[in-house]
């Protein structure tokens, strides 16, 4: 029911029930469509050949008399079946009022029961409609029903919803009892043929739309249709009240509501108790239940009465303020642990600690975000009052975290969708991991706009997508990535070559101690211990770098596949002849007696031989890192601006993994120091249920070690990892909504770059807020219509289509891309005026900046021309509006290839920093440019002068009539 289906009658799977369970489902439903067993053994069944009314457990019995059709490779074989169905079919005319049924499986040939339903209409036969009887399924708060009839159902403080419903399954009536009930309700129904009638418990009684109201929405959609919704949203500017005496799970819940929409990049300013509320520059207030008890009453009155004049507010738990917004309180209260959020039903919400929650009312409801799974009790609803709104939420909002991720996971785009309000700052930095396998049914163009919209200028590509017939389009991944401002690097998984390399090099896979090929992972893991194998490895990934115009390489994940180490012998890793016998000639032992109980080194009666495997897997992994980095030293000395990164498992924080997988971060923080690569570190899934801040501490960690943060990365993992039995601070399977947010945003505070998996396995509601979340340390304040930022970084500002003008330090801009404007790194003031880049004005055929990957340091713009500075550790991909014609670097011509992008001109620039000037079009397309706009400003002004002019000559008309109606004495 919950899902809009609504079962009538019931099928005993494989007509095979015990009297028992007869005798239950009789309870529930009042029809049977099928076999019934004689006794309690599937070999006496009974076969009607016309409808039983009652049987021995009540219930009414459509017959199956027919058999049914059973699945053959050859569909002729199937066939022989329905010819019996059919002699069957008219057998049964031999007995009066007799019917004729049979069970058809849906994944047979259609074509089967075409002969069926044909054969059987043709002997006279008609179709019946269960619909046209008298039927019933019922629980104890819950009926389904055809036919006129009386029923009984028993509430628990609740409203009763009356649904009834035409042939067509159209709703025709829908009522909602007035009171809520308590205890036994009987209705009596009466349904014409055909009609179906539902009845069950409901929790709130949602607002009723009214014609007007009807036809003012039918208006809005159709405006809707044509307008984007983009148009429909404002930057949030929030402000919480703040009890300083809170302490414990108050404190924690009232930061918790403040931290959601920091997470973002939202500044919420505070407003602690006893200061005067003045609302003025906000458009949304947040009162958590711990300052409401300490409101005055004329503090009551200012919360309400800024509601009612626009204002949207946000208070959680029973308190007295949600009472003077209509909403009132029953004395029944529940306990909460399985929440569904309705904007997202697919994602189970669980909670570690169940909350209680006091049942509510509340008239002119809009929207009721999140309901209890058991009761479908509301607990987050959205409710107009006067002309603003407000979210109530009926528990605790997060009494357990401060950064507001334990119940409720999607307050932002509950605040999005209700209110319009969403942040304006946003960091277009994004760097995701692309694996092919998950994208098959998207194109490749597809998946760049996607990218692009969503602020992600580098792509690490899965690089292994390589088998016996078919290679992944890399080119055109890359070609058409550099075309729209995204970088791409080729992601390495070692020891995994490829699904083609592994196929045909069956004596290089990977074994276990019994000599059988292993595989713990997804990958496919070759012997890092065979030099002939690492030798292919090496120069197989180097024709890869070579064969494409990549920007860079990340070597991700190199160790050995282990699981859990010794512990776990299965997939303990290396255990290739060749390593077998590099161990028996430097340590004088068989690897594989490690995990023999009769061998002298068996693991658990020679605690040395721990330590030895262990430093002979790290010394292993160090050399082939040795072996790939200068072959990759080579590539980057031949491309200028070529990326290496190298992304390793975080074993100071986790020293288990150096046991476990044969990860050593002191060996590779050496191998740093040696090759310069970037480092990405990356913590194991044994942390990823733990405090999204830690991305914070492991940055500032690696800094320590690192000398600074220049080669510093940070790698996250977002993806359903999680078990559905497992107990965690969260309460979602994949990290989601706020704990998304605050893991992007923790990484952005902890490392100038990171790379998230998966841009596949993010949620797509979570990624409308990640440029935003990933713009963590940029800094702004508002007031007087001008935002003083600083940022050490470039970003941009997406502003509502209401701001028709932005100012950076007196300097207009031109806006691109759903009026964002680049911002570049420092301190700025961006101020917003009217009228500035309107549509008369020159500076919409400027050239501007619509992308960089490098950081914008500063930058200027006329009627051709674009000036910047900038800085980038790599080479620097600019997209501009405009193609370019000449560019400089440093004062100095620069060859270039422009590529063209969907909406954009992109073109590469060198490493290091440097100033720029490019000089779009040419002379002849500068000529039209301002041709165009000349002509287009004179023909406006002449509209405009010629209205001027029709204006005053209909007035100088009207007063010499009027005058001359005087005159004749007519007036």
């Amino acid at each position: 029911m919950k899902n809009g289906l609504y079962p009538l009658i019931w099928e005993t799977p494989h007509y095979a029930g015990s009297f028992q369970m007869y005798r239950v489902i009789a309870q529930y439903f009042s029809t049977v469509m099928e076999q019934r067993l004689a006794i309690e053994n599937i070999d006496y069944g009974q076969f009607f050949p016309y409808l039983i009314y009652r049987d021995l457990f009540g219930q009414k019995i459509y017959p199956e008399n027919l058999g049914y059709v059973p699945l053959f490779p050859d569909v002729s074989e199937s066939r022989k079946y329905v010819l019996d169905i059919i002699h069957a079919a008219r057998v049964n005319l031999n007995v009066r009022d007799g019917y004729a049924s049979c069970f058809f499986h849906p994944f047979l040939d259609p074509v089967l029961l075409e002969e069926i339903v044909d054969s059987i209409q043709a002997m006279g036969y008609e179709y019946a409609d269960v619909r046209e009887d008298t039927n019933w399924v019922k629980t104890r708060d819950r009926i389904m029903l055809t036919g006129s009839q009386t029923y009984q159902l028993t509430l628990a403080d609740q409203y009763l919803a009356e649904t009834t419903f035409d042939e067509h399954g159209e709703v025709i009536r829908k009522e909602i009892s007035n009171t809520r009930i308590n205890g036994a309700v009987e209705r009596s129904v009466e349904l014409e043929g055909g009609q179906f009638y539902k009845a069950e418990p409901t929790e709130v009684r949602e607002r009723k739309v009214g014609l007007v109201e009807q036809v003012m929405n039918t208006v809005g959609r159709t405006v809707s249709a044509i307008v984007s919704s983009e148009e429909q949203w404002q930057e949030a500017r929030p402000v919480i009240l703040w009890n300083q005496y809170a302490r414990g799970a108050a404190f924690n819940d009232q930061a918790s509501l403040a931290s959601v929409y920091a997470s973002v990049g939202i500044q919420v300013d505070t407003l602690f108790l006893g200061e005067p509320l003045d609302f003025g520059p906000y458009n949304l207030v947040i009162v958590p239940f711990t300052c409401v008890d300490s409101l005055r009453l004329d503090e009551y009155a200012a919360i309400v009465q800024y509601v009612k004049g626009g204002g949207n507010l946000v208070t959680d738990m029973k308190n007295f303020l949600a009472e003077d917004f209509g909403i009132t309180f029953s004395t029944t209260s529940l306990r909460i642990s399985r929440v569904i959020d309705r904007m997202f039903p697919e994602e189970p919400i669980t909670w570690r600690v169940s909350e209680p929650l006091t049942k509510f009312e509340a008239n002119d409801v809009d929207e009721v975000f999140c309901i209890d799974d058991a009761t479908e009790a509301p607990l987050v609803i959205g409710k107009k009052w006067g002309s603003g709104k407000l979210i109530f939420i009926a528990t605790r909002f997060d009494p357990y975290a401060q950064l507001g991720y334990s119940l409720y996971p999607y307050l932002l785009e509950h605040s999005r969708k209700y209110f319009g309000l969403v942040p304006v700052i946003r960091r277009e930095a994004l760097e995701m991991y692309f694996d092919p396998g998950f994208r098959h049914n998207i194109s490749i163009e597809q998946l760049v706009q996607q990218w692009v919209r969503q602020g992600i200028r580098r792509i690490h590509a899965a690089g292994w997508h390589k088998y016996p017939t078919y290679t992944y389009d890399y080119k055109r991944l890359i070609s058409t990535a550099h075309a729209n401002g995204i970088l791409v690097y080729a992601w390495l998984e070692p020891p995994q070559v490829s699904p083609k390399f592994w196929q045909d090099h069956p004596e290089w896979r990977e074994k276990n101690y019994k000599g059988e090929d292993v595989r713990s992972s997804w990958r496919y893991p070759v012997a890092l211990t065979d030099d002939r194998c690492v030798t292919a490895m090496v120069e197989e990934y180097a024709a890869l770098l070579d064969g494409y115009d990549w920007d860079g390489v990340n070597i991700a994940e190199l160790y050995f596949e282990g699981a859990k180490g010794f512990s776990d012998p299965q997939y303990f890793a290396p255990m290739h002849p060749s390593a077998r016998e590099q161990v028996r000639w430097q340590y004088g032992f068989d690897l594989a007696g490690v995990f023999d109980p009769r061998s002298p080194v068996y693991w658990k009666i020679r605690p040395d031989i721990r330590s030895i495997v262990t430093a002979y897997r790290v010394a292993r992994i160090e050399d082939v890192y040795r072996r790939l980095l200068r072959r990759f030293a080579d590539v980057s000395r031949r491309r200028e601006g070529f990326e290496v990164i190298v992304t390793a498992m975080d074993s100071y924080n986790s020293p288990e993994l150096r046991e476990y997988i044969g990860v050593d971060m002191t060996s590779i923080m050496g191998l740093q120091r040696e090759f310069g690569f970037a480092l990405q570190v990356e913590d194991p899934q044994s942390r990823w249920s733990t405090d999204p801040m830690r991305y914070v501490t492991i940055g500032a960690q690696y800094k320590e070690r690192l000398g600074g943060d220049s080669t510093l990365m940070l790698d996250l993992n977002i993806v359903n990892f999680r078990k559905a039995d497992e107990v965690t601070p969260f309460p979602t399977l994949i990290q989601t909504g706020t704990e998304c947010f605050q893991l992007v945003r923790a990484a952005s505070l902890g490392a100038p770059r990171s790379t998230i998996y998966a841009e596949s396995s993010v949620n797509p509601q979570d990624m409308i807020f990640l440029a935003s979340a990933f713009a963590g340390q940029v800094r702004y304040q508002f007031a007087d219509n001008t935002y003083a930022v600083e940022s050490p970084y470039s970003f941009t500002m997406k502003f509502p289509r209401t701001v028709s003008g932005v100012m950076l330090d007196g300097v207009p801009l031109s806006p691109f891309r759903d009026n964002q404007y680049m911002i570049p790194t420092g301190r700025h003031e961006v101020g917003m005026s009217q009228n500035v880049t309107g549509s008369l004005s020159p500076h919409q055929f400027f050239p501007h900046i619509m992308s960089i990957t490098g950081n914008l340091l500063s930058y200027s713009y006329a009627m051709r021309t674009v000036t910047f500075e900038y800085e980038s550790d790599g080479r620097c991909l600019v997209s501009v509006s405009s193609e370019p014609h000449t560019v400089t670097v440093d004062d100095t011509a620069h060859t270039f290839y422009s590529m063209r992008g969907d909406d954009c001109y992109s073109l590469f620039l060198p490493a290091g920093r440097h100033k720029v000037e490019i000089v779009a079009g040419d002379s002849f397309s500068y000529g039209i440019n301002v041709t165009s706009f000349w002509s287009t400003t004179a023909i406006v002004l002449f509209g405009a002068l010629a209205v001027i002019a029709l204006v005053g000559m209909y007035a100088v008309v009207r007063v010499q009539r009027r005058v001359l109606r005087i005159s004749e004495g007519t007036d």
